[in-house]
Parts: C-alpha cells; structure tokens; sequence
C-alpha cells in the first residue's frame, strides 16, 4: 500500500500511508490524503491506484489540474516510487516499499507491549526449571555426544549462512530460520536496537506453520529490555504461573507459556535481541536451548557487525555515486553555459549593429518594401534567438525589483509582432488589467515570454488555424501567464524530456530555450512551469510567479481579485 509524501509548504516532511487500493487526494478533510492549506487544490482532486503491482496516478476534473513533473495528465497515468506529481503549488511524492521480505512483514506485524517498572531478578542456574538464565560472557557448559553433535551440525550451517553474505535482511533471516529448526519456538524475532533512537525495529519474524498467527505479533519489551540490560539470555519455561511474571500484562496477556530470549551484544553496545515464544504447553524449551541460542547468538555478533559495515559503506558508496553523477551533469552544463556564453556574445557583436547599418544602406535606395520588411523581419529572429542563447549562459546579476507583468508581454510582443503577423498567427492578449506587482528580474522574464511565444508560433507551422493566446490572471498568492496555441500538441512520450537541456523536437533546434525557462522561472524566481497538452489539441505553457510584497503593490492591487 502507498506512502505519500509532501516535498514542500507548510506540510513539508509529513507522510500517509493508506491500507487502501484507491487513495482520494484533495482539499477537504474526508480525502485519504488531506490539503486543506492548499487553495489552489480542488475538495477532490486526484486519486491514486494501486493495481497490478503499479501506482496509477488520475485527476478527477479538478479546476487547476494535476502534473507529472512539468507535465499536465489528462488521463490515468502509471507513476513510479520516487516520481513528483504536483496539485496545486504542493508537490508529493510516492515512497519505495519496503522490499516484500522477513524485514517488511515483521516491521508491519510487530507490535510492543510495555509494562510498568517492574524488578524481574534472573536467577543464575536452574530455578525449578522455570526461570534460568546464561550470562553472555559465561563459558558454556558440558553436554552429551549426542547433544553436541546436534549443536555442532546447527552451528555449522549458521556459520555457513553469516559467512555467505553481508545483506543485513538476509542474514537474519537465515539465521532465524535455522533456529527455528531445531527449537520448538511457535514464534521467532530478531529485534536490533536503533543505534540513533536506541528504539527496537523488528528484522526478522518467523512463524511456525500451524501455529496460531494474528495479524499482529505482540512482542513483551521487557523480556527484551531485561535481556539486553543484564546481558543475559534466559529461559522460562512456564511465564503464566511464575510469580515474578505475574505483574506484567505484556507477558499475561499475552499467554507466554514458554519464553526464549538472548541478547546481541558487543562490548557496551546493545545491537539487539533474539526472542523466542510459545503459547503451547507442548512447545517446551529445556536449559540446553538457551545455551545454544546464546552460543548461536555470540556467533551472529560479528557477522551482524560486519553486515551493518558493509550496509553503511554501501549506502556511502551509492551517495558517492548519486554525488558524482549530479557533479558531472552539473561540470557539462557549465561547460556548455561557458559555450553558449561566448557564443552569444560573438553572435550579439554581430547582430546588434546589422540592422541600423542595413536601414542606413538602404534609406536612398529604391528597395522592396516588402523584401526590406522581410530582411528586418529575419534580423529580428536572429536577435531573439541570441537572446535565447543568452538566457540560458547568463552571468550578469539579477536585477529584482516590483513589475508589471502585463507591461513586459506587451514590450516581448512588440519585439516579434512583425514576426507572428508574417506566420499569419492571430496573436490575443488577455491581459487581466488588476494584475499585482511581482517581485522579478524584468529582463529574463522577458526572455522567458519570448521564448515560450516564439516556440507557440513555430509549433503552429503548417496548422490549419493559428491563434497564440497570451492570457494573465493572479489571486492572492500569485500571477499566472498562460500562452495557450493551436498547434499539433505536444505527444505525452516527449511531454516529460521538454525541459531537459539539449533535448528539442525541431530540426534547428538547440535543446535550451525551455530548459532556460525552467530555470528562470523555479530557480531564479520561485515560481512554477509547465505544460498541458493533448496530441492534436494544442498546447499551453503555463507559469505562476509569486505577488511581490503587499508594501511594493499598489493600493488598488491589494483589492480581492
């Protein structure tokens, strides 16, 4: 069953995890998955699947839609643990499970019982056979052949099971296994002490086939406490009627007949226990098993040592790993920024003076006007596509101050207005006059307007109907730009990879212009980009910039919208 996580707001950090095939997600407090500090997330908004061993991830006519990553979803989508879903401004993510193993299933099962203080006093020796105790350090003591002989044969397979590997759930998986075999335990724990909480997690369980199993496995603390601070194993053979038991409820009310417990212990360090039970008044342990639980139990010290070594070196390596990769993608894009830098600027030399020079050459010469509107019509192509290159190697420093966001569009529109006329695109401004101040480096978000308004129009290359739809809104929080087109859509295989770097559609294209938007947009202002697009129904990038603050805003902007 899923586990879901918030990545951001005031919710950051906090987890659901739903025993449920169908998750409902949305504002109101009846969802599965509640967020109700959301505005912008509709009463129910999305639902989440668990079906056929894969999460299907479906918006369910919510007002703001739902997202995969950049990426509006228009029908049931198949997500991985791992991947970001957005509703509204919150982002959420679905947690791996935990691997179907012993570890899993104890962890789900295991449940403690804690009883009030209470002095249990082992007793060193048989204490007519009910409670007898093995200190950790204690030499072991005599046995017969045949008694030998039988520990011999199930020290050797445990030894050849810790010496098979270094997977921590393995390891004490087998080994509980093996011990199970030879002890007449219905129920068998490995339980480690958290080395950062002290806490007991559950490892391994074990049951014995026909034994009577509830869902939850009940486990007393204090046998396991009392083990691990005294550093003995003991045995009691009869919990229910001894005395010294009789106060406790975990162990009462429980109907522990026969109890089998021996810590894990290295140095000072408490690593944790094995715990074995049985309600049965047939499933007896005897003086000789906890002796060799406790033989078994110094054995499985160092290996569980060894195997928690090579887990963290494991873990480190794969953070090396994962640090490594970020490092090299991080050295290419600044390699291709320096690139792209030097490109721009050479470009920028060149064009920059191109089309005075040309109005100049041509003022007393008898030139086509159209041919002439033409030429300056693709003189201010290459200008925008320079700054295109330029938005993704900028280096010069952010100039944040309160904008108009409708004021930029406007000037961005007037830099291509020849451009969207001569494709034969009908360009409409829905320009929402109240609009509120944002707090913004007006320079790039006009790279960022024009890119997404050039992209629009050569999307639109060949299409029956050509109308560019640029549309402002905003509410309390935030400013929203849509730039809605006619095109052919965007197909949902290539929706995901539009915003990596490199990655284009077009033939001429150079893979940086929505990559430059992203970070502009996320990284440098704060905001959000993405995409919704059906295949033949167009497309609509939409970016949301949050309000400037209320001091920087004019009085008739404070209004309620």
């Amino acid at each position: 069953m899923p586990t879901i996580a918030i990545l951001n707001g005031d919710l950051e950090g906090q987890t659901f995890t739903v025993n449920k095939s169908v998750v409902a997600i949305g504002r109101r407090h009846d969802n599965d998955v509640c967020l109700s500090l959301d505005p912008r997330v509709s009463r129910y908004h999305a639902r989440l699947t668990y079906r056929g061993g894969e999460y299907v991830l479906e918006d369910i006519g919510s007002a703001n839609g739902t997202f995969l990553g950049q990426r509006r979803i228009h029908a049931p989508t198949v997500i991985r643990p791992g991947d970001r879903f957005r509703m509204g401004r919150t982002w959420l993510t679905v947690l791996p499970d935990l691997a179907e193993t012993s570890q899993a299933r104890a962890q789900e099962s295991v449940q403690f019982l804690s009883d009030v203080e209470t002095a249990l006093a082992g007793v060193e020796g048989v204490a007519d056979s009910v409670l007898y105790s093995v200190r950790a350090d204690a030499p072991s003591r005599a046995v017969s052949a045949d008694e030998a002989t039988r520990r011999l044969e199930v020290m050797n397979r445990i030894g050849q099971g810790l010496a098979s590997t270094l997977d921590l759930d393995t390891l004490v998986d087998n080994v509980l296994g093996a011990i199970m075999e030879v002890i007449p335990a219905e129920r068998g724990f490995v339980m480690l002490v958290d080395r950062e909480t002290g806490d007991f997690v559950p490892q391994a369980m074990r049951v014995r086939s026909g034994s009577r199993a509830p869902e939850a496995m009940r486990v007393s603390r204090h046998l396991l406490e009392h083990a691990i601070s005294k550093r003995v194993a003991f045995m009691t053979a009869d919990a229910m009627q001894d005395e010294r038991f009789l106060s406790l409820d975990s162990v009462q009310g429980l109907h522990i007949r026969s109890a089998l417990c021996a810590p894990l212990v290295r140095g000072e360090e408490a690593l944790g226990a094995i715990f074995l039970d049985s309600t049965s008044t047939t499933h007896v342990f005897v003086e000789r098993d906890v002796e060799m639980l406790m033989a078994i139990a110094n054995q499985v010290v160092t290996a569980l040592e060894n195997a928690r070594l090579y887990t963290d070196l494991r873990h480190a390596y794969e953070e090396l790993q994962a640090a490594q990769e970020q490092l090299i993608r991080a050295e290419r894009l600044t390699t291709i920024g320096s690139i792209t830098a030097s490109i721009a600027h050479d470009m920028a030399n060149i064009v920059t003076p191109l089309k005075p020079l040309i109005e100049i050459g041509f003022r007393d010469a008898n030139v086509d006007p159209e041919l002439f509107e033409a030429l300056t019509r693709q003189l201010d192509r290459l200008t925008a596509m320079v700054e295109r290159v330029t938005s993704f190697s900028r280096t010069e420093e952010l100039k944040f101050a309160p904008v108009n966001i409708n004021e930029i569009i406007r000037k961005t529109m007037t830099l291509i207005r020849s451009d969207v006329a001569h494709s034969g695109t009908e360009l409409v401004l829905e320009l929402d006059e109240g609009l509120p101040m944002v707090m913004a480096d007006a320079a790039q978000l006009d790279r960022v307007f024009l890119n997404l308004a050039l992209n629009a129009v050569q999307a639109m290359e060949g299409s029956e109907r050509r109308v560019l739809t640029i549309r402002t809104e905003h509410d309390q929080e935030e400013v929203t730009v849509s730039f809605i087109d006619t095109g052919p859509g965007i197909p949902v295989t290539v929706q995901d990879r539009i915003f990596e770097p490199l990655f284009t559609t077009k033939e001429t294209g150079t893979g940086l212009g929505l990559p430059s938007c992203k970070r502009i947009v996320e990284d440098e202002h704060h905001g959000t980009i993405a995409v919704d697009s059906i295949e033949g129904g167009g497309a609509t990038f939409t970016v949301h910039l949050p309000l400037a603050p209320a001091r920087t805003q004019p009085a008739e902007a404070l209004q309620p919208a």
